[in-house]
């Protein structure tokens, strides 16, 4: 079976689905598409074949999200940079990790919304992804912290993946971990992240994000919704 474990999450406020699947690359197979009533784009049609099973899958999400919000059936497109296309009354985001795929929609088509899942860094993944998420001040703010060094590093990590998916639809265009830092000290349920330059003129230097995580099975799951 490809699709398995469908879960749903609280929607945080002003989103109106948060949920999730597991799915099995092993049980891909291209006939899956036809069979889910799922249009697979050429960019997708020629990718490999765990490429095509997460864009399946978040599709897959994405199908039981504009269902549940009386949105009628459509394909939702890709982007030049690979973003979601959204149907014009409908904002979202879409990730996926290691068999978990996740979505995260709003009805209201002009908030920001962003989410991501991670599986927890092993010590030497975290060692190699470190200097490249994080500045020196960021790093004695993790090290403050509570918790999980490993598993907080991975919330910080895929915090600003969360904020950067947030603010591509705003900025139009790709920014560095850099352009976000730390802007308190890691706690168990959030993690604020301030601009460090102007990016558009809804997301100037200084603006400051309260990204929200959860670990869920194993993995660190961060999500945002913002006006």
């Amino acid at each position: 079976m490809f699709i398995s474990d469908d879960f749903n999450l609280e929607p945080p406020h002003r989103a109106a689905v948060f949920a999730g699947c597991r799915f099995e690359v092993s049980a891909f197979e291209p006939a899956l598409f036809d069979q889910m009533n799922i249009m697979r784009p050429p960019e997708i049609a020629g990718a490999v074949g765990k490429r095509q099973a997460e864009f399946l899958a978040g599709r897959y999400l994405v199908q039981r999200g504009l269902a549940q919000l009386g949105v009628p059936e459509q394909s939702v497109g890709t982007g030049a940079h690979r973003q979601p296309l959204w149907p014009p009354d409908v904002s979202g985001a879409i990730t996926h990790a290691d068999g978990v795929a996740v979505v995260l929609m709003s009805s209201q088509p002009t908030a920001l919304v962003g989410v991501d899942v991670e599986t927890v860094l092993d010590a030497d993944m975290a060692a190699t992804v470190a200097p490249q998420v994080l500045s020196n001040s960021e790093k004695e703010l993790l090290q403050a912290a509570t918790g999980s060094a490993l598993e907080t590093l991975t919330a910080v990590f895929s915090a600003k993946e969360t904020l950067f998916k947030a603010l591509f639809p705003l900025v139009g265009r790709y920014f560095g971990f850099e352009a976000a830092i730390l802007n308190a000290t890691p706690e168990q349920r959030r993690i604020s992240l301030a601009l460090t330059q102007d990016l558009s003129p809804g997301a100037p230097r200084g603006r400051v994000f309260d990204i929200a995580w959860r670990l869920h099975d194993g993995q660190v799951l961060t999500w945002l919704v913002e006006p």
